[in-house]
């Protein structure tokens, strides 16, 4: 037996969801800031086909590799929208660090800014938008964490909203 052949309780997992997967697909999506697949594997088994992904973390994107065949593309700036094959649905859960509690505390501490003024992970939520208007998908799906809301006195919520609304 090799190492291969050995199937990790998440491979195994994946493996019985994807066996639920329609076998014509209702809806295509992209799947962005994926990490290592759990959204796709639901909107798989809601029927959906997932025609491009993102994740810049290696790890993260060795994982999506063993669960789904394929690894997805890299950093999310250098995406040209227009090369995307056509989709329904966008999904992305754009990083949550510059926005969540631990994330602001750990920024803060260091003496690094936080939110959209963070230099790497702030502005990610903007190439998402730069897709959605390229691409006008029937619908989208924007996943983050609690303190979202109500980060920077709601303002960042705010920005989100109304830049989403434009």
């Amino acid at each position: 037996m090799t190492i291969t052949d050995v199937r990790t309780p998440m491979q195994t997992f994946v493996e019985r969801a994807r066996a639920t997967v329609p076998p014509q697909a209702e809806f295509k999506f992209i799947d962005l800031f994926a990490g290592i697949g759990g959204t796709r594997l639901a909107f798989e088994v809601a029927g959906g086909e997932c025609v491009f992904s993102c994740e810049w973390d290696k790890f993260a994107c060795q994982t999506y590799e063993a669960n789904f065949g394929r690894s997805p593309m890299g950093d999310v700036t250098e995406i040209n929208p227009g090369e995307i094959e056509p989709f329904d649905v966008l999904v992305g859960g754009f990083p949550c660090q510059p926005f969540s509690i631990a994330g602001v505390t750990k920024h803060t501490a260091l003496g690094n800014e936080h939110g959209f003024k963070h230099p790497t992970q702030g502005t990610l939520f903007f190439e998402l938008v730069k897709i959605i208007k390229a691409r006008r998908p029937r619908a989208f799906l924007l996943e983050n964490v609690k303190n979202l809301k109500s980060h920077d006195g709601g303002r960042t919520f705010e920005v989100i909203i109304d830049t989403l609304r434009d």
